[in-house]
């Protein structure tokens, strides 16, 4: 395949991808003019954010600091993290 045709081919795709994304949010936007919102599904809702920012905390983090103790105690062999983050005595 030639250079031209692979631009042609990503442009082609792009163009696809951005009117896919304006007609999905036209339509979210349409059904949140039709939805009515009532006190005991919005209290859901909001209790929900708190939930899904912990549950994503302790999905991502969780790895990450692992990743953090094994890369650092690897890193300063015979340094423990603790120590070398100062809130361990000597």
């Amino acid at each position: 395949m030639s250079e031209k045709t692979e631009r042609h081919l990503d442009t082609f795709w792009e163009l696809i991808d951005e009117v896919l994304n304006a007609v999905l949010f036209l339509l979210i936007g349409l059904e949140v003019l039709i939805v009515t919102f009532e006190l005991p599904a919005l209290l859901a809702g909001l209790a929900a954010i708190p939930l899904v920012l912990l549950a994503r905390l302790v999905a991502v983090g969780v790895p990450v600091m692992a990743y953090v103790v094994v890369v650092f105690s690897n890193l300063f062999q015979g340094l423990t993290v603790k120590r070398f983050l100062g809130t361990a005595a000597p």
